[in-house]
């Protein structure tokens, strides 16, 4: 980094990221299995936000995600990468198949709104004082 500037710049682009990746959490918990989350562990599901929110970071760091498309597969792989983690850990506990009925096949079609509004939510943000807009 040359400048003070360049890292403010990639400072802020990694904010954005992981607050995308909070406001999927805050999301995750208002639509978590119906109310029922005393009756299973979520450490799973910690980690795999640790884990995404910082792949996420490190490919925006390195050049990738300039185009709409690119902030959409980002937001992809965070989001798989937290369901992986999640669904890990209810499989130990629970088995492939409970893991599956009670966190993923409910849950997907939300998940997917949540990576399409994530990836318009940080495409569309002003940034440096610069806009991309839906003019």
């Amino acid at each position: 980094m040359d400048s003070i500037d360049d890292a403010m710049q990639f400072q802020c682009s990694d904010t954005l990221f992981l607050q995308a990746q909070g406001f999927q959490n805050l999301v995750s918990v208002f639509t978590d299995l119906g109310g029922r989350t005393g009756r299973c562990g979520r450490g799973g599901f910690l980690y795999g936000f640790l884990v995404g929110g910082y792949v996420c970071g490190a490919l925006q760091e390195n050049g990738f995600g300039d185009s709409f498309a690119e902030v959409l597969i980002i937001m992809a792989i965070g989001t798989a990468l937290i369901l992986i983690c999640g669904i890990a850990q209810l499989t130990f506990l629970h088995g492939l198949d409970k893991a599956l009925e009670y966190v993923f096949w409910p849950f997907w079609p939300g998940a997917l709104v949540k990576i399409i509004l994530g990836a318009v939510i940080i495409y569309y943000m002003p940034k440096n004082g610069t806009r991309r807009g839906l003019e």
